[in-house]
C-alpha cells in the first residue's frame, strides 16, 4: 500500500478524550491577562527618519513621532478603516522602528518570562517570542474601544504592550 493510501480515522470519543488531555495540562492557576511595572529602561528607541528617542520622551519628541505618523486604522471585516470614534491614535509600521539598547533583549525575555508565569503557561517563555508589530502614540483623550484583535502572525495568541514613559508636567 503506498503512503498516500493510509488513512487516519478517530471516533468522535477519542477526538474528545485528546482534547480533554490536552485541556487538562493547562494550568488552571493562570489569568486570562497580566500587567506589571518594570525597571526603567532605554528600549533605544530609533524610528527611521526621526533618529533616536530617550525616555521619557518629551513633549517635542511625542510631537516629532505623531508628524511622522497616520492615523490608525481597524479592521472591520474584510475593510480597513480609519474611524476616529473606534480608535483614536496615532501609528507606526514596525518596518521603521527598531529597538537598538544592547539589553533590550534580555529585557524582553525578562518580561516574556513573567507573562508566561503570570498566565500559568509553563515555560513558554522558552518558545515564545515577541513580534514588533507597530508604535502607537496615544494623545490626552485617544482611546481604543474594546475588541478582539486578528491574528497578525502564525500562532498569534496575545498581544503585549509596551508603555513608554513620557515627560508630564504635574499630571
Amino acid at each position: 500500500m503506498a503512503s498516500e493510501d493510509v488513512r487516519f480515522f478517530a471516533s468522535v470519543d477519542q477526538v474528545k478524550n485528546a482534547l480533554e488531555t490536552c485541556l487538562e495540562s493547562v494550568d488552571s492557576e493562570g489569568s486570562f491577562a497580566t500587567s506589571g511595572r518594570c525597571e526603567d529602561i532605554n528600549p533605544g528607541l530609533m524610528i527611521e527618519g526621526l533618529g533616536r528617542f530617550g525616555v521619557p520622551l518629551s513633549q517635542d519628541e511625542v510631537r516629532r513621532i505623531i508628524d511622522s505618523s497616520h492615523q490608525a486604522p481597524f479592521g472591520k471585516g474584510s475593510e480597513t478603516i480609519v474611524d476616529t470614534a473606534v480608535r483614536n491614535t496615532w501609528e507606526i509600521d514596525a518596518a521603521r522602528i527598531g529597538l537598538h539598547h544592547p539589553k533590550w533583549s534580555q529585557y524582553e525575555r525578562t518580561i516574556l518570562g513573567k507573562v508566561c508565569s503570570e498566565l500559568g503557561i509553563p515555560g513558554c517563555a522558552t518558545f515564545v517570542q515577541a513580534q514588533l508589530y507597530k508604535l502607537w502614540v496615544y494623545q490626552e483623550g485617544a482611546m481604543l474601544t474594546p475588541h478582539k484583535d486578528t491574528e497578525k502572525a502564525p500562532r498569534m495568541f496575545g498581544t503585549m504592550v509596551i508603555c513608554l514613559p513620557k515627560s508630564s508636567r504635574g499630571r
